[in-house]
């Protein structure tokens, strides 16, 4: 098995970490230096079905 960290909870480091996810045989860990869950979400407008396009 493969390990990756992600590195920042933003939206790109969000949409990296749905995307590797879904190989299989790689676990993900999304780190970031803010504490979760947050007041304002910034990947609330970021939708599993947005990769796909």
């Amino acid at each position: 098995m493969k390990r990756v960290a992600v590195i920042g909870a933003g939206l790109a480091g969000f949409a990296a970490a749905m995307s590797l996810n879904k190989f299989l045989g790689i676990e993900v860990s999304l780190l970031d230096k803010a504490t979760f869950p947050q007041r304002k979400v910034c990947c609330s407008g970021l939708s599993p079905w947005t990769l796909d396009l």
